[in-house]
């Protein structure tokens, strides 16, 4: 070593410690403000509807998606379409904003099919095996 040179300590192990620090507490600010419980409210809609179906579809004894799940996906989609707005992510937005034009038009096609007195049965919402076909 040189007279005049300093060695400068390594702080890469800190540096790495206080990033993951920062996120985690980026992380846990954003939970508790209302955007992001809204935020989680909206993702237990979507683990909801998925809970729902197998729930009828174990009850039935067949696979089936009940209207119901059709209902739940489109509040979570809202309530995380807010949140992801709130956040600026527009990988985030586009994917809440597709999703929802499909979960809105396989109600609207449910609809048309209840109205014309289709002969294929719609799931409406949870019941017994002693009340399915």
């Amino acid at each position: 070593m040189l007279i005049g040179d300093e060695e400068t300590p390594n702080t890469e192990p800190l540096a790495g410690h206080d990033l993951r620090m920062s996120a985690l507490r980026e992380a846990a600010e954003t939970l508790v403000h209302p955007i992001g419980i809204l935020g989680l409210v909206g993702q237990a809609c979507f683990f909801s509807r998925f809970l729902l179906q197998w729930i009828v579809s174990e009850r039935r004894g067949r696979s089936t998606m009940p209207v119901l799940f059709w209902y739940f996906s489109i509040v979570g989609s809202i309530l995380v379409l807010i949140y992801a707005l709130w956040k600026r992510d527009p990988v985030f937005v586009l994917g809440q904003s597709v999703g929802m034009v499909v979960y809105i038009r396989n109600l609207a096609l449910i609809r048309r099919s209840s109205r014309a007195g289709s002969p294929e049965p719609v799931d409406s919402v949870i019941s017994r095996p002693s009340e399915s076909r």
